[in-house]
């Protein structure tokens, strides 16, 4: 696995320093408007965008028939793919957290929205690994495209029901943060990991 990465390293390695740079830009811009939530989601898009650039290319290259010719397993290749959404996961928690530190935010969030920002990162490039490796890049980008503006049309759809968003929140409202936090930290952990088994199953059973 050490070796697919290390692969993807040097084929990506442009993408990386430019992911890099617009990355230290957005979060700067980010903490300035003090939005650190979208630290989030813009260390969540970048390793995405490297992820989707690493599929493509071995798609093109033809780099599957290679490698699963030899003694490689395909879980190894599919861990490996995000491989950069962890990394950029654990940079943009980091970043979070000091943020939180010098803003002084209240203790739980200094271990809840760190950790959700890691999970965050791992979710989305989990769900779309499944749709590139059953229907190829292509197919997938147009699918997770049709996905996100289902979720934008939602939202739209929820902000003009107030008096339903508002019931839902109040359910939340007397629980402790500790204990939402904990439940959606475990619930993206669990959904990662089926998401993972499921792109691992698909790939076993995939003739290239």
């Amino acid at each position: 696995m050490i070796a697919l990465i290390y692969k993807d390293i040097i084929t990506l390695k442009k993408t990386i320093v430019i992911a890099l740079i617009m990355g230290v830009v957005l979060t700067g811009q980010s903490i300035m408007k003090n939005e650190i939530f979208l630290v989030s989601f813009i260390y969540a898009l970048f390793p995405m965008s490297l992820m989707i650039s690493s599929l493509a290319y071995d798609s093109k290259a033809k780099f599957e028939i290679f490698a699963f010719s030899t003694p490689l397993k395909r879980s190894s290749y599919i861990i490996s793919k995000v491989f950069f959404c962890l990394v950029f996961g654990i940079l943009g928690a980091i970043i979070t957290l000091v943020f939180l530190i010098n803003n002084k935010a209240p203790i739980e969030s200094l271990f809840i929205v760190p950790i959700l920002t890691i999970l965050i990162s791992l979710t989305t490039p989990a769900i779309f690994l499944i749709l590139a490796v059953k229907f190829g890049v292509e197919k997938a980008r147009i699918i997770l495209a049709v996905i996100y503006f289902a979720f934008a049309g939602l939202g739209t759809l929820l902000k003009e029901r107030v008096d339903m968003l508002k019931s839902a929140v109040a359910l939340f409202e007397n629980m402790s943060a500790y204990i939402i936090g904990l439940g959606l930290t475990v619930f993206c952990l669990i959904l990662i990991f089926i998401l993972l088994k499921i792109s691992i199953a698909i790939i076993k059973k995939k003739e290239y």
